[in-house]
């Protein structure tokens, strides 16, 4: 459960961030989270980005990738590119709420099987979600 679609009134604004480094894969990331809202009405947006270069290792490999070294102390093919976001809002109202959501998420890394293949993955979500509540019973 992420609060894309906030479930619940936000009294004003929140936020968070990240950052961090890897060595091995010189991997750098970043994330940012801001939400925000009243009794009526509820947003939400976040964002990431993840980048990696191949992975480091302590032998020579042989590498077949065009525009790469022959032999290389790193894991040819092993580098990504991952990055998304979102952005979501809800309408509470006496019985209930409505909310949807758009995100997208992309990926670009390679195949360490394959030296010369790499995927573009790509995914977009659109969700929406409601709740009304009976006046009486156990049902919502």
């Amino acid at each position: 459960i992420d609060n894309r679609i906030p479930r619940e009134p936000l009294n004003g604004v929140d936020g968070k961030a990240e950052a961090s480094a890897a060595t091995g894969n010189r991997e750098r990331a970043g994330a940012a989270m801001v939400e925000g809202g009243n009794d009526r009405f509820a947003l939400h947006a976040d964002v990431f980005d993840r980048d990696t270069d191949d992975v480091r290792v302590p032998i020579e490999l042989g590498c077949e990738k065009p525009g790469s070294p022959g032999l290389s102390r790193r894991i040819c093919n092993s580098a990504s590119h991952t990055r998304g976001g979102a952005v979501g809002g809800t309408a509470f109202f006496d019985r209930g709420y409505l909310g949807l959501s758009a995100s997208t998420y992309r990926s670009d890394y390679g195949t360490v099987a394959e030296d010369d293949v790499t995927i573009g993955m790509r995914s977009n979500r659109y969700a929406l979600d409601g709740m009304w509540r009976f006046g009486a019973g156990p049902l919502e």
